[in-house]
């Protein structure tokens, strides 16, 4: 009987503490986390927007960039729960991305496959090469940042201007 009140009280903390996680209301709400989540000294005056998401089960991944016309972005990938209509309960953050490979191009391994953040007016198509085959992302004009998981791991990817060209 001692053990069952310590138990019960025990229980009743924890099912208070999931309960209490904050939300936030929408993508823009959550550019305060991101600065908060972000380990760079200037992380609370650096101009950060929201690029796109990409979403499996109820778990979405949030990318935000920061940066200007004048900077090379750097990209801050956030993961959170769908909770409600349209609320967003924050689960992690993941390292800083960038790439160079073909300039303003995130790439992360999500869950059990890749997201995506291409912000590179130059890149028109996105070529995957995974088990069965090669299949292609088409990116429309004026979609960028353009945002997309695939939930295949492919064990190639290239990115393409208009005329085919691999971008490096």
């Amino acid at each position: 009987m001692n053990q069952i009140i310590p138990r019960i009280l025990a229980f009743l903390c924890a099912l208070g503490l999931v309960g209490c996680c904050k939300t936030y209301g929408s993508t823009d709400a959550l550019i305060e986390k991101v600065r908060q989540e972000i380990p760079l000294a200037e992380a609370d005056t650096i101009e950060i927007r929201y690029a796109g998401m990409t979403a499996e089960d109820n778990a979405v991944l949030l990318w935000y960039i920061s940066g200007n016309e004048y900077q090379m972005h750097t990209y801050f990938p956030i993961e959170c729960e769908i909770s409600g209509e349209s609320e967003y309960k924050f689960v992690r953050s993941f390292p800083i991305v960038m790439r160079d490979r073909c300039g303003d191009v995130g790439i992360l391994q999500w869950r059990r496959g890749y997201s995506f953040c291409i912000n590179n007016p130059d890149c028109k198509t996105v070529r995957l090469t995974d088990d069965t085959g090669a299949h292609v992302e088409m990116i429309e004009i004026d979609s960028y940042p353009y945002v997309f998981y695939t939930q295949d791991l492919p064990s190639e990817y290239v990115f393409l201007d208009d005329e085919g060209n691999e971008l490096s």
